[in-house]
């Protein structure tokens, strides 16, 4: 006679928590609630550990879930686990749709592969001037406010790099960061190398560097334009999101990033 085998919990250590909080960035990745709460100078958690493939599987979701791709095929590893809040979490707590599941494994994987990404952050630099560069753009448009040109920057070199990972929001928000700032950011490095030679170049090196780093690791065009907006954000200290943005989106036309 057979022996059952047990499937037993995971015990999840403070270091197990902290990555799930990170990944899901401290809120409910399915309603938006704050996981962490702060009341009367007492920090309340207001989270659990959700299993996206489940840890005991019943008869219907073992026949649902047959075919299913998985993070991982121990449902206990960290690949399958997520952070969710209660109610969230009793919802989800067992599958009656596929579509359900799957709503958890997409979350899961863009996480583990944005958490892949910035694990890289720390390993590359970029020069400081980048920071004069965004500065310079954004006083050049505040300066042209209310009388920008309609540029109609040829984009056809987007195109040749668009394809079914690059959301078509995305895409189209890169398409209209080019027409409108391709040519202003271009005269800005101009004058930038004026005053320090082959700054361009160094940036542009460094943010190819980046590039080929994150695409030899994660092949969803989305998620690498994201990061490199993300990391270029972070170096230049936190300001200017949009800026960052308006930059990423001209080194894919300049041809540095989703080549």
């Amino acid at each position: 006679m057979a022996t059952k085998i047990k499937k037993t919990r995971r015990n999840s250590t403070t270091e197990d928590r902290v990555t799930l909080l990170t990944e899901v960035n401290r809120v409910c990745p399915l309603c938006g609630k704050d996981l962490i709460t702060t009341k009367n100078n007492r920090t309340l958690y207001a989270f659990e550990i959700a299993h996206i493939y489940p840890h005991k599987p019943n008869k219907h979701e073992l026949e649902l879930l047959k075919d299913v791709k998985r993070l991982s095929t121990d449902s206990e590893d960290l690949e399958n686990l997520i952070l969710l809040c209660p109610s969230c979490h009793s919802n989800h707590d067992k599958y009656t749709q596929l579509e359900e599941y799957y709503r958890l494994y997409d979350l899961k994987s863009k996480m583990i592969a944005e958490t892949t990404c910035r694990s890289f952050f720390g390993d590359y630099r970029i020069e400081t001037q980048i920071t004069d560069v965004i500065n310079s753009l954004s006083k050049a448009m505040e300066d042209k406010k209310g009388k920008l040109p309609k540029l109609d920057y040829d984009v056809f070199t987007i195109d040749e790099k668009s394809d079914e990972t690059l959301n078509v929001f995305t895409e189209s928000m890169i398409k209209s960061f080019v027409r409108s700032y391709f040519i202003t950011i271009r005269e800005q490095f101009e004058e930038l190398d004026k005053s320090k030679e082959g700054s361009f170049d160094l940036i542009a090196s460094q943010i190819r560097t980046f590039y080929i780093q994150l695409k030899n690791n994660e092949k969803d065009k989305t998620i690498i334009f994201e990061q490199i907006c993300e990391w270029i954000y972070i170096k230049v200290g936190r300001e200017n999101k949009v800026g960052c943005q308006v930059l990423a989106s001209f080194f894919v036309q300049n041809c540095e990033v989703l080549k």
